[in-house]
């Protein structure tokens, strides 16, 4: 049932890409749908396999683990691979990642939101429920590898974001970034970890759905989202300025948002896992700010070129409640996180104690 839903989120937005946005939008649809199609099909041979030789292995989070077990080592990295090249593609994971910043740039603005806000977080939860839940042994084996390529995502992606100079790009390739922090969160293995993941889905889903509307809003009034051309907003439009300074602070980690919950968590179970790759995530908190900061000095701050659209109207009423509502969200969240951490902690804890029993084996 799982899969049937995982596969069957990619139509609407294939349609919504394809037949809403702009550009080269077809390539972009076929693109997303491919990539995350395709990667899915190695997802579906194991749940087949599974099924014929009736293993049950992902048939809930607490199936029977020595059934697992008691599978060829072969098999069980197989099945365990399948699991994790489908959901590291829809996270997406560095080098699974470049369906997504075409997808984003070239959707509508609330595809955009759609994409960040739920769809990626897909991935998160299969790692979860998929590798850590039926294959904890090999997840134990590999989780090294997991995490020194999350960082890797997360420097590169960081880099590249710098590097943008469209806005809506530059957005995507951040939300790279932060997912490599719930890849790493959750291999880290332990209840830190794998609550600063949880929490950092929940966080992202907000602002950058947030920011992704605030570049939709500066796109609708400018035409362009080349941060080039359409600097100097904060005269003109000084009601959107603040809003997306504000959540481009909580991208890079601003304490008193949810997103510096998510990353501290994240990098403290990283810490108590993998203490020098922590390091990589901590500078990747660095990065963060530091192109967040270009964005709002260039878009907010910028001069205007000559010829460039005049903006005579600032965010309207609505825009404004609903910008609102998500940064009244990650103010909460982000000063009183025991809210969704106290939830989810019995649940981390519950699976906890299968995956610290290979810890120590192997074989």
């Amino acid at each position: 049932m799982f899969y049937v839903f995982f596969e069957a989120s990619l139509i609407p937005m294939f349609f919504i890409i394809g037949k809403w946005g702009h550009g080269d939008r077809i390539s972009a649809a076929f693109r997303f749908l491919i990539y995350t199609g395709a990667a899915s099909l190695l997802f579906l041979i194991g749940l087949v396999y599974s099924r014929v030789f009736s293993l049950g292995i992902f048939e809930s989070f607490y199936a029977d683990v020595s059934v697992a077990l008691a599978l060829p080592i072969g098999i069980r990295i197989a099945l365990w691979i399948a699991c994790f090249f489908a959901f590291a593609v829809k996270l997406p994971m560095v080098p699974c990642h470049t369906w997504l910043p075409k997808a984003h740039v070239q959707a509508p603005t609330l595809g955009s939101v759609l994409l960040a806000g739920l769809l990626i977080k897909m991935g998160g939860y299969g790692f979860i429920r998929f590798c850590l839940s039926a294959l904890p042994e090999v997840s134990w084996k590999l989780s090294e590898f997991v995490v020194y390529l999350s960082a890797i995502s997360l420097v590169y992606s960081s880099l590249v974001a710098f590097a943008q100079k469209n806005m809506k790009t530059l957005v995507a390739y951040s939300s790279v970034a932060h997912m490599s922090f719930v890849a790493a969160g959750i291999f880290s293995l332990n209840e830190s970890g794998i609550v600063g993941a949880i929490f950092q889905m929940l966080s992202h889903g907000l602002i950058s759905a947030a920011l992704f509307l605030c570049v939709g809003m500066i796109y609708s009034r400018t035409g362009t989202m080349d941060m080039s051309k359409c600097g100097g907003i904060a005269a003109s439009m000084p009601k959107l300025s603040f809003m997306m300074i504000f959540f481009s602070m909580a991208s890079a980690g601003l304490p008193g948002t949810s997103g510096f919950i998510g990353e501290f968590l994240s990098i403290l179970g990283i810490f108590q896992a993998f203490r020098f790759t922590a390091v990589c995530f901590a500078v990747g908190v660095v990065l963060s700010a530091a192109y967040t900061l270009r964005l709002c000095r260039e878009v907010i701050w910028g001069s205007s070129p000559e010829g460039a659209k005049v903006i005579d109207s600032d965010i309207n009423a609505v825009e404004f409640v609903i910008l609102g509502i998500l940064a009244a969200l990650v103010l909460f969240f982000g000063i009183y996180p025991a809210s969704v951490i106290t939830f989810l902690k019995p649940w981390v804890s519950a699976i906890l104690p299968e995956l610290q029993k290979f810890q120590l084996s192997w074989g």
